[in-house]
């Protein structure tokens, strides 16, 4: 089965440089379901919690790194994140992003276009991938 859901990962690296990884959810066949080729999921486990995060047009969050591991889910608008390797990804509606830089140099998170970057942030409290 192919699966094309995908995340970005910033994760850091044993020196201290923050970096993207593109991943996939993988889905799996529910057992307990009649029709197990109609439905397939993907358990995000180690979830308590989720926060709404707003950016204001126009702000930027200097070198920073992450509070928490956490999974985070663009709602409206769009922010720029760089990496310390210097690579920016743009993240839009629907970019799901795998926020994992907890140490290390960091990144930065820039506001772009006109409207408020609202993001859902699911902290995470497992190692590993999601």
């Amino acid at each position: 089965m192919k699966n094309n859901l995908t995340y970005l990962h910033l994760y850091t690296d044993a020196a201290g440089e923050t970096h993207f990884a593109e991943k996939e959810f993988e889905f799996k066949r529910l057992d307990h379901v009649e029709n197990r080729d109609s439905i397939t999921v993907h358990e995000i486990t180690g979830v308590q919690r989720a926060i709404l995060y707003k950016l204001a047009k126009g702000a930027v969050e200097d070198w920073h790194t992450a509070p928490r591991k956490q999974l985070g889910c663009v709602i409206q608008g769009m922010a720029d994140i760089t990496a310390s390797d210097g690579e920016v990804r743009r993240l839009k509606p629907g970019s799901i992003i795998l926020i994992d830089d907890t140490t290390g140099k960091g990144h930065i998170t820039k506001h772009v276009g006109d409207e408020d970057h609202i993001a859902m942030m699911i902290p995470v409290e497992v190692s590993g991938d999601i």
